[in-house]
């Protein structure tokens, strides 16, 4: 009865440490994954051609800013959200044209996808990568 009481104890233990490394790396994971802070090269397909932005985004304390750097522009990030490792952001340009943007991006690691959106025009797609250094 004793060494069966030792079994499930040490079972227990096991099932314990198990669960404690798994959710501390999903929780490791995900704070790596959540980071965006960094400098990122950004391509924007739009219908006048493709666009090149560089994009410096800082995270402090839940607080998201950048700067979108492209066209002999640089131009704040609006009201930047990040929920989870989604990002949403308003831009107001001038160059190519005068447009009011609204990006809606997921963050994968070193990947950003997603799409952009001026007023009437059709849906830009968004793609870039985090520059290394």
């Amino acid at each position: 009865m004793a060494e069966q009481g030792a079994r499930s104890s040490r079972s227990v233990t096991r099932s314990a440490l198990s669960l404690y490394a798994s959710t501390g790396a999903q929780a490791m994971k995900e704070r790596i994954f959540m980071s965006i802070t960094g400098t990122w090269n950004v391509n924007i397909s739009t219908p006048i051609g493709m666009q090149a932005v560089v994009l410096e985004l800082t995270e402090v304390g839940g607080v998201v800013e950048g700067i979108a750097k492209g066209s002999g522009e640089n131009i704040p990030l609006i009201d930047p959200i990040l929920d989870g490792n989604r990002l949403l952001w308003k831009q107001s340009i001038t160059k190519p044209m005068r447009l009011n943007l609204t990006f809606d991006v997921t963050i994968d690691g070193n990947t950003l996808t997603g799409t952009s959106k001026a007023g009437m025009l059709p849906t830009s797609k968004v793609i870039g990568t985090r520059v290394i250094e």
